[in-house]
């Protein structure tokens, strides 16, 4: 019974160690911890290009076998038994599905996973054709490609760029500045990150043309109406060239509606009253060219209440003031934003009628006049603080012995100078912005070697803040009309006519830089307008342009 007990112990351990040892040598491995698969993304495919993944996993008992439970592989692909996804695909998309995984145990081990293969379609470039260019001008144009897999990879595969631009092989985009004109073939090819990788090309070419023409300098333009046969006809677009001279536009005439104008350094830049009842206001922009495109226009019901006169922009461009004509009972400035929507920032109330306002150079006071009826006051300059909004303060006032008929700030910023009935005056400008005068009484200008007292229709001084230039024009003697450009000198409590007119009346006049632009002309019964006389204006000097007088007449505006 013992021997009996000892011999079946020894064949249980026998054979023990004969099915592990069997089992070694036929399934290669033995159980290491519980079944999983471990492929947890699938790379993309494109269509037409083979594609092949194997599936892993660990653990469980060896060797596998991969099965598809759920959902669908992508067209033209297939799984074996052993974990190969392969084929080529056959159309585009994105597929999701489940893979199973069992081991050798008995019973087998089960394993599961969700996978999602996206197919694109076949790589191709889809830029057809590059944007033109110009010599010397920055140019700039971005690559497009669909389908493959990204990221791509751009190359010039025939021919080569236009001289001066180069390609960027990872963003695709054509930069540089061009050197010089014509019209340059070149083939364009991408290869994406497939494994095989796809490549695909594309002909194009850029066609470069010569450098535009420079532009005037800036504040080198006139924009006037031109008079055919005593008639307004087109605005003209005027270059102001380097000596002075004008010559038209090639995009003249110009969209430039009729009314009070003013200009600004920013854009838009031109900014027009043209209906003084119903508050119209259009803005203009001034292109490289110095053509002018229509921006905007707002049209602001007044109610009725009053009309408008004037129209005027602060040196910041940010708002625009309107001077509320004579005959209105409330009188003053609608200050409004200069940002195309034109909303109203203040309507600004005075006891009298406001003229045109003036600024100094940063903005910071503003200079108007009020000129009520004999019963109700005396003439008067007002001083504004002009707040960062663009709302005005009154901040002084000081009793003028006439009506103001021009005014104009020196370029220092420290003088006003302003012209009536009885000559010209000029005022120091404090700190504050409150105003002082510095002659007693004002100096009366002449015509015709004093002949004639003369009524000043514009201001202007030069850039040392030492010379004033006016343009003046009177009926004098005998109904002869007389006028010109009058040239005083300022020296601190002194101003002396250093040029009396005798030529044309003057209308107005407008200023670029050195240059003075009068404009022959009257209004008495009925306004007449001639041609427009141009000048060099400097050290209190005025030397005739080139080709001057030139036939335009009406609003100038310079910019």
């Amino acid at each position: 019974m013992g021997r009996t007990r000892f011999f079946l112990a020894s064949a249980a351990v026998f054979l023990a160690f004969a099915l592990n040892g069997c089992g070694g040598s036929s399934s290669g491995g033995n159980s290491n911890g519980p079944l999983s698969i471990t492929t947890s993304s699938a790379p993309q495919g494109v269509v037409g290009v083979a594609y092949n993944l194997t599936l892993a996993g660990r653990g469980g008992t060896t060797p596998y076998a991969w099965s598809l439970s759920n959902g669908s592989l992508p067209a033209g692909l297939m799984m074996t038994r052993d974990g190969v996804i392969s084929g080529t695909p056959t159309a585009n998309g994105s597929s999701s599905f489940t893979i199973g995984l069992t081991d050798s145990e008995h019973p087998p081990a089960v394993a599961t996973a969700g996978l999602t293969i996206q197919i694109n379609a076949s790589l191709s470039i889809t830029t057809s054709s590059l944007p033109d260019g110009k010599t010397g001008i920055p140019y700039s144009a971005t690559l497009a490609a669909t389908g493959g897999i990204a990221p791509y990879k751009w190359s010039v595969t025939q021919g080569s760029l236009p001289a001066g631009l180069m390609l960027d092989t990872s963003a695709g985009v054509i930069s540089g500045t061009p050197m010089g004109p014509g019209t340059t073939n070149f083939t364009i090819g991408v290869s994406d990150s497939a494994n095989p990788v796809e490549n695909a090309t594309v002909a194009l070419s850029i066609v470069i043309a010569p450098p535009p023409p420079p532009p005037p300098p800036r504040g080198a333009a006139m924009y006037v109406q031109e008079i055919i046969n005593f008639q307004f006809t087109d605005v003209a677009g005027l270059a102001i060239a380097k000596d002075g001279s004008l010559s038209p536009l090639a995009s003249s005439p110009e969209p430039l509606p009729l009314g009070s104008v003013a200009v600004s350094s920013r854009t838009p830049s031109i900014f027009v009253l043209k209906n003084f009842f119903s508050l119209e206001v259009d803005a203009l922009i001034e292109n490289p060219d110095y053509s002018i495109s229509p921006y905007t226009s707002t049209v602001i019901d007044t109610g009725g209440k009053y009309q408008f006169s004037t129209l005027a922009v602060d040196p910041t461009g940010q708002n625009l003031y309107l001077s509320i004509a004579p005959g209105y009972a409330t009188s003053g400035v609608l200050v409004l934003t200069a940002d195309g929507a034109f909303r109203t920032v203040q309507t600004l109330v005075t006891g009298s009628p406001v003229g045109t306002l003036v600024f100094t150079p940063d903005g910071e006071f503003g200079f108007s006049s009020v000129c009520p009826n004999p019963q109700s006051g005396s003439p008067a300059v007002l001083s504004f603080a002009r707040a960062e909004d663009g709302t005005l303060t009154q901040v002084g006032s000081v009793t003028s012995d006439s009506c103001v008929t021009a005014n104009q700030v020196s370029p220092d910023g420290k003088y006003l100078a302003v012209s009536g009935q009885n000559g010209i005056q000029i005022y120091s400008i404090s700190a504050s912005g409150t105003l002082t005068a510095l002659l007693s009484p004002p100096v009366p200008v002449t015509a015709c070697q004093g002949a004639y007292q003369a009524r000043v229709s514009s201001l202007f001084w030069d850039d040392s803040s030492t010379y004033l230039l006016g343009a003046t024009g009177i009926r004098g003697g005998g109904g002869i009309l007389i006028g010109g450009l009058a040239v005083l000198r300022f020296a601190g409590s002194t101003l002396t006519e250093t040029t009396e007119p005798c030529q044309d009346p003057l209308q107005s006049a407008v200023r670029s830089g050195s240059f003075i632009y009068a404009m022959d002309g009257y209004c008495f019964d009925n306004c007449i307008y001639g041609p427009i006389e141009g000048y060099s204006f400097e050290n209190g000097q005025l030397t005739p342009l080139p080709k001057s007088p030139y036939s335009y007449g009406g609003t100038m505006v310079i910019y």
